[in-house]
């Protein structure tokens, strides 16, 4: 009989634990719906616009691979998301806290306060991942302007649309960017109409 693999085993672990591919069905079927507890615990506690809870929001269904090789890695799949200290709710508030409190530490006034907390770190998760895929090839525009560009729309209460949009615009004039006030931005729309946009105010005039 093969011995019972620890939860965080690898797929090639598990391979070479002597499991069968029988044990290996059971196994994921039994970590499965542990696994989907999990996620609608942390749906319930109001935990899903976060970064862990979206990556994983699809859940773990049947079994519909063959191979003893390919179960393998769908079990160690699992494996990492049970092990990981986000598939609780204690566990993923902590984690939220922990990033919230380095950011601010790297960002903030320097006496404890910043620009992050509860209501806006899952934004910042979501934005920072379609940064990074955007710039993927380019990761030496790196964290630093990102950061500023996020608080910057966060501050100008840019639309996710506008913001995509016109990413390139905003990075070229990312100190013009930062110095307009959220008055600025409001009191133009209001001005102009709906046709405002601050990519084509940032590039007709510098600010």
């Amino acid at each position: 009989m093969g011995k019972r693999i620890h939860r965080a085993s690898s797929a090639q672990e598990i391979m070479e634990s002597g499991m069968s591919t029988r044990k290996m069905r059971s196994e994921y079927n039994r970590l499965s719906k542990m696994a989907n507890a999990r996620l609608d615990r942390l749906s319930r506690a109001g935990l899903e616009a976060s970064e862990f809870y979206q990556e994983h929001k699809a859940g773990f269904g049947p079994l519909d691979t063959t191979g003893r090789k390919n179960i393998a890695k769908e079990l160690a799949e699992l494996n990492r998301f049970l092990n990981a200290q986000s598939s609780t709710i204690s566990g993923l508030r902590e984690s939220r806290k922990d990033l919230i409190d380095v950011m601010n530490k790297q960002y903030g006034d320097g006496e404890g306060g910043g620009p992050f907390n509860e209501e806006n770190i899952d934004r910042f998760s979501k934005f920072m991942k379609e940064y990074r895929d955007k710039y993927k090839e380019q990761l030496n525009l790196a964290s630093d302007k990102a950061v500023d560009l996020f608080l910057a729309k966060e501050r100008l209460q840019l639309s996710e649309r506008d913001l995509w949009r016109n990413v390139d615009t905003f990075l070229d004039y990312e100190e013009e960017l930062e110095s307009m006030s959220v008055e600025d931005v409001l009191g133009r729309r209001k001005n102009v109409g709906q046709r405002f946009k601050i990519s084509t105010y940032l590039k007709a005039f510098g600010v």
